[in-house]
């Protein structure tokens, strides 16, 4: 796996490619069961060590709110801090679905393609029926976020900052 783009010693990481990063982390390690309740991640690219903050089980999934820092090694992969929290089976209150992880990975999928201007990555995402931005369809919504992503990205920039996800389950 290469490292994450623009992870690395010498430049400042944007929000953008640290989500990125996570996102590749997070995938991967759902065999981990307290990630199957990731309800909140927040990039934090400016600090003396850029990292991510993630929190597990809010919102009354779990009977314990779980953290854990996921800190960048120098190739720029994810290093998961020790979980703050005791993780254990019969902490799980409440398991949504979808469940609170898979609609964490599509928010932040949706964020970074449509900051770094990649209008494909929502191509999955999208039901054939749904409706965005007041446009009707899939077709329709990718040729209107092409369309604008063509007209407003400027190259070598993200087209916007995030850095906070939440998920409340119940209010989706």
């Amino acid at each position: 796996m290469s490292p994450p783009q623009g992870i690395t010693n010498s430049i400042t990481p944007t929000t953008i490619s640290l989500l990125r990063a996570a996102l590749l982390h997070l995938t991967a390690k759902t065999t981990e069961e307290h990630v199957l309740h990731l309800t909140s991640l927040q990039a934090v690219h400016n600090g003396p060590q850029p990292h991510l903050l993630a929190r597990f089980g809010e919102f009354g999934l779990l009977d314990q709110i779980l953290t854990q820092r996921l800190d960048f090694d120098t190739s720029g992969r994810v290093m998961a801090g020790t979980l703050d929290g005791t993780w254990d089976r019969e902490r799980i209150r409440n398991v949504p679905s979808p469940s609170s992880h898979s609609m964490m990975m599509a928010a932040i999928t949706l964020a970074v393609g449509d900051a770094q201007a990649d209008w494909e990555a929502a191509k999955p995402l999208l039901a054939e029926t749904c409706i965005a931005y007041g446009v009707k369809g899939k077709t329709e919504i990718l040729e209107a976020k092409k369309s604008n992503f063509f007209t407003k990205k400027v190259a070598g920039k993200d087209a916007y900052y995030v850095n906070m996800f939440s998920c409340d389950p119940d209010n989706r």
